[in-house]
């Protein structure tokens, strides 16, 4: 099992102070769903954890199974198991998908990879995400639409297998059957050694995945800790009524 230990962490962006002492821990092993209203910090705390340079970070410190990642780059992060599925996906013109996915395996494993086992990887990936396999061969998002952009950047998490998924609005521009099999994907690619953690305020996303734990995100503070029952209520009966 590993752990991402997260310690008094305050974080702001443009002089706003927007994160206020966060102390939890993800453990692999579990799907965690964050909710909260709108502007309480919720993708800036995923934004943190990856090392996202336009938040600073105050005071606190993130812990990777002992080792203190505070100060890391985010390809040190990515390099050691941490993986954030973006809001709003950036293109990379003149860099092909499966290139970039190549690339990542062979920093993240330290060693060559087969490219062939690579592309029926992301190949058979495609299928199960309802994705042209096309995609495979294009620029990163170049050109794609932002359902397309949203797939692909599932394509990569799933060939690429961190212990740390952090998936901000994975539900945004995906129609309701696309999002059933992202749900799929996920339960069915949960085991000991890795973690999901979502953000998103989609009922129907969590009532495929049933989230394991759920975190109510309030003032830039984790307010509560739910099982999946406690969220659907919350979902159910707004943020007010918990």
């Amino acid at each position: 099992m590993r752990e991402l230990k997260i310690e008094n962490l305050n974080v702001s962006a443009e002089e706003n102070k927007i994160l206020n002492g966060i102390d939890y821990t993800f453990k692999t092993g579990k799907v965690y769903a964050i909710i909260g209203p709108n502007g309480n910090g919720k993708s800036t705390l995923l934004s943190s954890i990856m090392g996202d340079p336009n938040y600073e970070i105050n005071e606190g410190k993130i812990i990777l199974d002992g080792e203190d990642i505070t100060e890391s780059e985010v390809d040190e992060r990515a390099n050691k198991g941490i993986y954030m599925l973006m809001q709003y996906p950036a293109k990379n013109e003149g860099v092909s998908n499966i290139n970039l996915i190549n690339t990542a395996l062979e920093k993240k494993t330290d060693k060559p990879v087969s490219q062939l086992s690579v592309y029926a990887d992301a190949e058979k990936i495609t299928k199960q995400l309802k994705m042209e396999k096309e995609l495979i061969h294009r620029d990163v998002n170049v050109g794609f639409s932002g359902g397309e952009k949203k797939k692909n950047e599932l394509l990569h998490l799933f060939t690429l297998k961190p212990s740390f998924a952090f998936l901000d609005e994975v539900d945004s521009g995906l129609d309701v059957d696309s999002i059933v099999a992202v749900s799929q994907m996920i339960k069915k690619s949960k085991t000991e050694d890795n973690c999901f953690v979502i953000v998103s305020h989609y009922k129907k996303l969590y009532e495929e995945i049933k989230p394991d734990i759920g975190l109510i995100i309030r003032n830039g503070k984790i307010d509560k800790e739910v099982d999946y029952d406690g969220l659907m209520d919350v979902l159910n009966n707004g943020f007010d009524n918990d």
